[in-house]
């Protein structure tokens, strides 16, 4: 599987010291103080590599020109992800030396690469730098992610550190002022070439998630005891922060031909105090917490239920920006499951869904009725859509589908082209639908033989519904098993996949839709042209409800799609991981297909790797 990549935000902030250290050291160059020094950014070398010796960054002031020359010198500092790709050192200085030298006549070049990003925060700050909180985040969630499905779970088992021999790679970070004063003192003493410049080790990263874990009372086990998913998934979170804030030495650079190398600053840490305040914040929120709460898609703040005239079905929505976004929910489900979804893309979409007229009146009796409670359901919703089309002036709609809701977007997408501009279905269920490839997940052919049974003998609804309630509380032995965790839903909301089974009346109304739900033919090429829209296909590589297999076949419906699987998520991404899958919508909504990302978790399915399940329709 190939890598693809989004932005995560991480180069933005990494940029804040940067930018940083360019005022900082103007401050010092405007007071007459320190050699004469040329930075140049990442943009700035790549050009210079790609031969654009004329780039202006590269044309030097009249002033910093005459103080090199004054000097016999001219430093150049620059960031390592600049040019470690492209070229070695001594290219980068002869490169340098030709587009400088006929500027600085017999001055001397003196080129530093930093190893390192550049904190925000100075030394004894009680802000900790964005890289640190942002490695602190991605391994907190992991932690919580597997307390979150099974809130004993490390009661049972403790946390298996990564990496052989408990250590992991170091982790450096260049703190402004230490690097300031090497670049002003410590570098004119070095001879012309070009020298690195690195930030003395934080710690290990096995050290800081030992750290982390016990701040969250979790045991931690030896690194001689045999690893699982989670231990695995903590070192990919831990290498690929350290990769996106250029927190390591790599390897790349310790074999490059530099001069010198320089170590900048002599503390082991300049945030130790505010790395000591982060972990005493995470032991007092855990010790104060209380048990996640499922929030109510009705609660949401900003929420709004709107009638629309001469509609069976009524919308809800959620925030006001400028691309509407409509949720197409799995048939039996509240809206409950998309709450945290919702609120991710709310400051950046108009959010939409749409509800039967008398679903709140009467959700603590019946399930939901907008999907498949009638052989009319699919032209009531596709009546309502194209109602508030034509009064709300909404736009082009971008279909926003989980679980069975699948159906209903592809069949919206052919029945309304010119309205609908993009599809993005996650965890999709196409349960009864022949394309030639894979066949009902072991879950979606029990749940069809119980549901069945009680369409046919609706007297049996009370035992189905104990029974399917039976089975998802045990979890089909998950809940016991590390590398089947991620399956499993938060333990929080596992009450939203119960709904359905409460009851016998709802047993019953829940077996009618399954009936209809299957029953709803997907048009397939080649009977018909694949849709023209682009489509994002989003499957957890976890997802034990669904068939992968067959949702990446039926990706030849449309002409366009992406398929990406994501690691260690399960059928419930579109609440345990909706910050991730918001980040993905709006970059796919953005870029369209090429849309890229840097999250590990992410894996594109290549067309040769499609065309192998898509071939066979």
């Amino acid at each position: 599987m190939s890598q693809v990549m989004l932005d995560t935000g991480a180069d933005s902030t990494a940029q804040a010291g940067w930018q940083a250290l360019l005022r900082a050291w103007d401050a010092i160059a405007s007071a007459g103080q320190g050699p004469a020094t040329l930075f140049l950014d990442e943009a700035a070398v790549r050009r210079l590599i790609a031969g654009e010796a004329s780039c202006p960054a590269l044309r030097l002031p009249d002033a910093l020109r005459a103080l090199a020359l004054a000097q016999g010198c001219l430093q150049v500092v620059l960031p390592h992800q600049g040019f470690a790709s492209f070229c070695n050192p001594g290219r980068l200085t002869t490169l340098l030396g030709a587009a400088l030298t006929p500027q600085i006549g017999g001055a001397s070049l003196r080129v530093l690469v930093l190893a390192h990003a550049v904190s925000e925060q100075p030394a004894g700050s009680v802000v900790l730098p964005a890289a640190l909180a942002a490695l602190s985040e991605g391994l907190v969630h992991w932690m919580e992610g597997a307390r979150r499905r099974v809130p004993d779970y490390f009661s049972k088992r403790p946390l298996v550190l990564p990496f052989s021999g408990g250590q992991g790679p170091g982790l450096h970070l260049l703190e402004p002022a230490a690097l300031l004063d090497c670049v002003r003192h410590a570098a004119p003493a070095l001879p012309p070439g070009c020298h690195l410049l690195h930030a003395p080790a934080l710690g290990s990263g096995a050290l800081l998630l030992r750290e982390l874990a016990l701040a969250l009372d979790i045991p931690v086990a030896e690194a001689s005891c045999a690893a699982d998913t989670l231990s695995e998934l903590l070192e990919e979170s831990l290498q690929q922060t350290r990769q996106r804030w250029q927190l390591g030495q790599e390897a790349l650079l310790d074999g490059q031909a530099f001069d010198r190398t320089v170590v900048c600053g002599s503390t082991p840490s300049a945030w130790s105090a505010a790395w000591q305040a982060h972990l005493d914040a995470l032991r007092q929120s855990h010790l104060a917490a209380t048990a996640p709460v499922a929030r109510r898609w009705a609660h949401l703040p900003g929420m709004r239920l709107e009638s629309i005239d001469g509609a069976p079905l009524r919308a809800w929505r959620l925030g006001e920006g400028p691309q509407t976004v409509l949720l197409l929910n799995a048939f039996g489900l509240s809206l409950d499951v998309w709450s945290e979804l919702a609120l991710a893309l709310s400051p950046h979409c108009s959010v939409l869904a749409l509800e039967a007229r008398d679903d709140a009146a009467v959700a603590a009796e019946a399930l939901s009725s907008t999907y498949y409670d009638s052989e009319d359901s699919w032209a009531q919703y596709l009546q309502s859509v194209r109602q508030l089309l034509a009064l709300r002036q909404t736009g082009p709609l971008h279909l926003l589908s989980w679980c069975g809701g699948a159906k209903f977007a592809l069949d919206l997408a052919r029945a309304l082209p010119q309205d609908v501009a993009s599809l993005c279905l996650l965890a999709p269920s196409y349960a009864g639908v022949d394309c030639g490839a894979g066949g009902d997940s072991s879950f979606e052919t029990s749940l069809n033989t119980m549901c069945r049974l009680v369409q046919r003998t609706p007297a049996a609804a009370d035992s189905m519904a104990r029974s399917m309630l039976a089975l998802l509380k045990r979890g089909d032995g998950a809940a016991d098993d590390p590398q089947r965790l991620w399956s499993l839903p938060d333990a929080h909301t596992a009450h939203w996949l119960h709904e359905p089974y409460v009851s016998a009346d709802r047993m019953r109304q829940y077996s009618r839709q399954l009936v209809n739900f299957r029953a709803h033919a997907v048009s397939l090429p080649p009977a018909v042209e694949p849709l023209a829209q682009p489509c994002l296909l989003i499957m957890g590589d976890s997802d034990t409800a669904t068939c992968a297999e067959r949702a990446r076949a039926m990706g030849a419906v449309t002409s366009q799609t992406l398929q990406l699987g994501l690691r260690a998520a399960g059928h419930y991404l579109i609440h345990q991981d909706a910050a991730l899958v918001a980040r993905l919508l709006r970059a796919f909504l953005r870029e369209g297909l090429q849309l890229e990302i840097t999250d590990a978790r992410l894996r594109r399915f290549t067309p040769a790797e499609e065309a192998l399940v898509s071939g066979e329709l």
